[in-house]
């Protein structure tokens, strides 16, 4: 399973060295940055395997590996690092509410993304989908892996907080926001609609 790919890495790299071989580096390090590729490999096993309610066993194992993952990847200290350590908790818990539903490929996020579900959407329905999507997006990217290019997320990202805040609905939590904020930052640079941004200062 992919639970047991991220075990076998992290023993791997944790097993005792004979007096003989050079000492291995911290397996912390190593990991961190391969382990974001992980995302996509679970998030399209679920899409091809788990949709229409079908494999649930394999669906609660892919679930309960991306977060993990994310746990893992939120544990590394990193002065750069948008997400605050108070945030995890909420991450988990934006994590845990929509994952069990999220079953499309990748290339279908932005769609999602850019849905408008209304002022009375169901609290664990599509405005949810889309804050756990940025999260996943966030977390990816933060590890080097571009999940979707610069210029879409930044389009779906401005077009899903103006929709938040032409509707009305509750303010994001914080660290949705500061997901959503990561992303603009790091994937302006491709995008000429940088100018919108403005439009967002009164978001949170």
């Amino acid at each position: 399973s992919l639970l047991s790919i991220i075990v076998v890495l992290t023993f791997r790299y944790n097993d005792p060295c004979p007096p003989s071989t050079p000492p291995t580096p911290p397996p912390l390090p190593l990991f961190f940055p391969a382990s974001s590729g992980f995302f996509r490999l679970a998030l399209e096993h679920k899409a091809v395997l788990c949709a229409g309610n079908r494999n649930p066993a394999l669906n609660a194992a892919c679930c309960g590996f991306l977060q993990r993952l994310s746990v893992c990847l939120l544990s590394q200290p990193d002065p750069a690092a948008s997400i605050l350590p108070q945030d995890c908790e909420e991450i988990e818990t934006v994590l845990r509410s929509s994952l069990p539903s999220l079953c499309c490929r990748v290339c279908e996020w932005p769609s999602l993304l850019c849905e408008s579900p209304g002022p009375q959407c169901d609290p664990a329905g599509p405005r949810a989908t889309q804050y756990c999507l940025l999260t996943l997006l966030h977390l990816a990217l933060q590890h080097g892996d571009r999940l979707l290019p610069d210029s879409t997320v930044f389009s779906c990202v401005v077009t899903l907080l103006c929709s938040v805040q032409e509707q009305g609905d509750s303010a994001l939590p914080p660290c949705v926001l500061r997901s959503a904020l990561y992303l603009l930052s790091v994937t302006q640079d491709k995008s000429p609609d940088l100018d919108w941004v403005s439009q967002l200062v009164s978001i949170g």
